[in-house]
């Protein structure tokens, strides 16, 4: 009632106020709380009505089932009539189906892929759309007898909510810590720096080919995703493996024409024990290791002289270019790029430099928005199809999928991890990609 007391504030008369007061006051009704049924005393009550009118079932049972409707007796008569013997044999227990739309997927294949996803959560594994398609792949493919013809099965976003629904799960993303740029501020931002680029194209009039934009990107060899789901309401959700940090670094180069140059790869180790075989990836990929699979001014000299050079005189030479021609590199604003002997081999080499201004290169590089993130879709690919080989093999020696337990160790990422690599680089230099 406060609040409802101040006829000046409010402009209302005292009768109006007080008589909103009084249907405020009204409690609501309690919801009704749903009844629950054991088998066998479903069997009783449909036994009953099949001599009896419902409305009469109903009132016999009231006393001990007070929550009692008539479309329950109706709906357990008509199945309990269904099974009934003609010889008169009655049930004692009657199973009713689940209410409403039937699942997309038969359900015991259903249940299984439901009790192998709870399973994974709860040892702290990462759920999400892609681990559920690889999960689902791999039961579908340890009895195609049975669900061959799921093969194709369509992972929408409204079946995943559906999954996440049923299972009393929900969605939950980790976030960052990257600043807000506001609107303003990175339109003007976007404005200088795109003027800074197109003056150094016209000044020394670069064609395509020798345009050229620099990106480093981790890259995991097993993408776990910062996406899981998680029981609703859970203050906390642990995910196992989240701070590994079994990653490597990836560079790639690509130019304004469309041409993809050969990966700059670098492993953490401190010997060449730690690189994958050389004959999972392309020729050309150049290969590096240090102590924290981090570029810096070492690698940075690396990928000019070995890389961004060959093609650059290459490319030079079959355009009909002299030599002194010059080429523009834009990469971000990485203390290495600006090291003395960086800019000292830049400057030999005829290559100038825009950087991609300070927190917005995931809004103004051109790998960020294109290349970087079809690279992570082809490892969240390549992860699932891992996933679902792993469980088809597991199911087919262990019917029992609450058993199964994916093997990551790095010696047999490793060279799964560079088979995605090279498939990845075969699909950007095709026209598609």
């Amino acid at each position: 009632s406060s609040g409802i007391n101040a006829e000046s504030q409010s402009g209302l008369s005292q009768s109006q106020l007080d008589s909103v007061a009084d249907c405020l006051s009204i409690s609501k009704a309690k919801t009704k709380k749903r009844a629950t049924y054991t088998p066998k005393e479903k069997a009783t009550i449909a036994r009953y009505a099949t001599s009896n009118r419902i409305v009469d079932t109903v009132t016999h049972f009231k006393p001990q089932f007070a929550h009692l409707t008539e479309n329950s007796v109706r709906r357990w008569k008509r199945e309990y009539s269904k099974i009934s013997g003609a010889d008169g044999s009655a049930p004692e227990a009657l199973l009713v189906g689940k209410r409403g739309r039937p699942t997309s997927l038969p359900a015991e294949l259903d249940a299984d892929l439901r009790r192998l996803l709870v399973t994974m959560r709860e040892a702290g594994g990462v759920v999400n759309s892609t681990t559920i398609r690889g999960c689902l792949m791999g039961l579908v493919n340890a009895n195609l007898t049975k669900y061959g013809t799921f093969l194709k099965f369509e992972v929408t976003h409204s079946w995943l909510t559906s999954l996440y629904t049923r299972m009393k799960f929900s969605q939950r993303k980790a976030t960052t810590s990257r600043p807000p740029v506001s609107s303003g501020a990175y339109e003007e931002t976007k404005l200088r720096y795109h003027f800074a680029l197109q003056k150094v194209v016209d000044e020394y009039d670069i064609p395509e080919e020798l345009i050229i934009t620099l990106d480093q990107t981790p890259t995991k060899f097993f993408n776990l995703s910062n996406s899981t789901m998680s029981k609703r309401g859970e203050s906390r959700t642990a995910v196992a493996h989240c701070g590994d940090k079994r990653t490597i670094t990836a560079t790639l180069a690509v130019t304004l024409s469309g041409d993809i140059l050969p990966y700059q790869l670098i492993y953490k180790g401190t010997t060449k024990r730690c690189l994958p075989s050389a004959d999972l990836l392309p020729a050309g990929f150049l290969l590096s290791y240090n102590k924290t699979h981090w570029s810096n001014t070492e690698e940075t000299l690396n990928i000019l002289n070995n890389v961004i050079k060959p093609y650059v005189d290459q490319k030079k030479k079959s355009l009909g270019k002299p030599d002194s021609q010059k080429v523009v590199v834009i990469w971000d604003d990485f203390s290495a790029h600006n090291a003395p002997r960086v800019l000292s081999l830049l400057s030999m080499l005829g290559i100038c430099t825009v950087d991609i201004p300070k927190n917005l290169t995931h809004l103004l590089s051109p790998l960020d928005l294109t290349v970087n993130k079809k690279l992570k879709d082809f490892e969240r690919e390549a992860c699932a199809s891992y996933v679902s080989r792993s469980l088809a093999d597991h199911i087919q020696h262990n019917p029992e999928v609450g058993d199964f337990k994916l093997d990551i160790r790095l010696s047999v990422l490793k060279p799964l991890h560079a088979k995605t690599l090279t498939a990845s680089y075969e699909f950007f230099k095709t026209v598609e990609g």
